[in-house]
């Protein structure tokens, strides 16, 4: 989150003021130095937390409710376990982000 904030800043603040990457850089620059690039830092770590508490606490469940369908659908137990995980992890990431943004 913390290295990723800064491209963020940079591009809300081109959409905002129609303004191609140098110059916004520039005026971000202007209005505050580095620590500008990281504005909002503190609330997309508390977000992303907040997200993955809800993935953690989410998924047991959900891979249990899937297990029947998974099983009728996939009969080897090591690949039924890779489709069960990747089909439950993505319902939960995605649930949890729409949650959270």
């Amino acid at each position: 989150e913390f290295l990723s904030n800064p491209p963020v800043v940079v591009k809300n603040y081109q959409i905002a003021n129609s303004v191609r990457f140098f110059p916004a850089v520039r005026a971000l620059w202007q209005e505050g130095g580095v620590s500008r690039f990281f504005s909002g830092v503190s609330m997309g770590v508390l977000r992303k937390s907040l997200a993955n508490a809800i993935v953690l606490q989410t998924i047991g469940p959900t891979k249990s409710f899937l297990k029947g369908g998974i099983e009728a659908l996939v009969g080897d137990p090591t690949q039924r376990e890779i489709v069960l995980s990747f089909i439950g992890g993505s319902f939960t990431g995605g649930l949890a982000e729409v949650l959270t943004n």
